[in-house]
């Protein structure tokens, strides 16, 4: 698994990539309250969200863009194999910096973005 972690401004930059020849499950939480967006590419990994005991799943992650909010209760736990690679990038931000950000910006991800 590589995870490079870009810091911009307000902003974290998350790259993601990973391929195994057998089944691999990497986990992933945020430490403070985010907002983010992430787009999966051309692999298809499947994705499951946990939270709150609850699990949303997602098998066909290749094209999808996902937006939303996460804090350390939220688990992210990518399953991938030699025929479902990862291939993800997250824009994200923290929900103290909302106030921050240029009013563009702002709105953009409270259109598309629910907390």
């Amino acid at each position: 698994m590589n995870r490079e972690i870009i810091d911009i401004n307000d902003y974290t930059i998350l790259l993601e990539e990973a391929t195994s020849h057998n089944h691999l499950i990497d986990s992933c939480l945020f430490d403070e309250p985010v907002i983010a967006l992430a787009f999966y590419g051309a692999g298809n990994v499947g994705l499951k969200v946990k939270f709150n005991g609850e699990t949303k799943e997602f098998q066909h992650t290749k094209g999808m863009v996902l937006s939303f909010y996460a804090d350390h209760q939220v688990e992210f736990e990518h399953h991938v194999s030699k025929l479902k690679p990862l291939q993800c990038l997250v824009i994200a931000t923290t929900v103290r910096n909302l106030d921050k950000l240029p009013r563009d910006e702002s709105q953009f991800l409270e259109n598309f973005c629910t907390i």
